[in-house]
């Protein structure tokens, strides 16, 4: 079944429209003057700065300086953990311990004990 148009008239019985090379012409003048107008208004973009470059001396002497900073970072650091030691491990709990605290007898002599 054919779709139905706004019209009511079946799709299939309507032709393309079509537009002549003038009528073409005219819209696409317009559209460039429309484009004109607008960049026109908006002023011209301003020019970018030139890139500003480095010597190689001036980047040795920034790489310089910053690995003096590491270093002092680091000897800092160190002399804060070894001023404060170093943390404790906690002691680890034996298992044998644990296991013989789990028994069904340790439990009959935690109850004696406590009545």
């Amino acid at each position: 079944m054919p779709a139905q148009s706004a019209g009511g008239q079946a799709a299939a019985n309507v032709k393309p429209r079509k537009m002549s090379a003038a009528a073409k012409n005219r819209i696409a003048a317009a559209q460039r003057k429309r484009w004109a107008e607008y960049h026109r208004a908006k002023g011209a973009p301003a020019k970018k700065a030139k890139k500003r470059h480095m010597s190689a001396a001036a980047r040795e002497r920034i790489a310089a300086a910053t690995r003096k900073r590491w270093i002092a970072y680091r000897a800092a650091k160190a002399a804060a953990l070894s001023a404060a030691g170093k943390p404790k491990k906690k002691a680890a709990v034996r298992r044998s311990a644990v296991k013989r605290a789990m028994t069904p007898g340790a439990a009959k002599v935690e109850q004696t004990t406590a009545s």
